[in-house]
């Protein structure tokens, strides 16, 4: 009687610890399916530009806290090509790139990329909130106003 029961604890305690591993582990699988959450850092600037550079580093980094996250950079170039026809390209170009992702933050350095985003992020970046840097306030106020 005494072998028994020193068995049935042995069993009770092993059944124990691996639900108590799995509880611990729950977090950790469920994140794992969940599907990432998609961050575009959209950059008026071309790369190399040390702002822009300095910028995106400092997104990714703080960004990159956790492994849920998938994190997109794109460079509008605009201090090279400061032309309508460059926005135009760029549209056709995001349309194409970003058609069956969903994007869930849109984050843009100065000027030209906030507008950008503010007017074409409906279409093209499901209609994702905007987080801006870069931005002098009196334009902000100007290019945010009806937002």
């Amino acid at each position: 009687m005494i072998k028994l029961a020193g068995q049935k604890l042995k069993v009770t305690v092993l059944v124990l610890l691996i639900w108590f591993f799995l509880i611990l582990m729950l977090p950790y699988l469920l994140t794992a399916v969940a599907d990432p959450t998609n961050i575009l850092i959209l950059n008026s600037y071309h790369q190399g530009l040390k702002w822009t550079d300095d910028q995106t580093t400092a997104l990714i980094n703080k960004l990159q806290t956790s492994l849920e996250r998938q994190i997109y950079v794109e460079y509008m170039d605009w201090k090279r090509h400061p032309t309508p026809a460059n926005l135009d390209r760029l549209y056709e170009y995001y349309r194409y790139k970003y058609a069956g992702l969903a994007i869930d933050l849109l984050i843009t350095t100065d000027d030209i990329a906030l507008e950008f985003a503010l007017k074409h992020r409906q279409e093209l970046f499901s209609d994702a909130p905007v987080v801006f840097t870069g931005v002098v306030k009196d334009i902000a106020d100007n290019l945010l106003r009806g937002e």
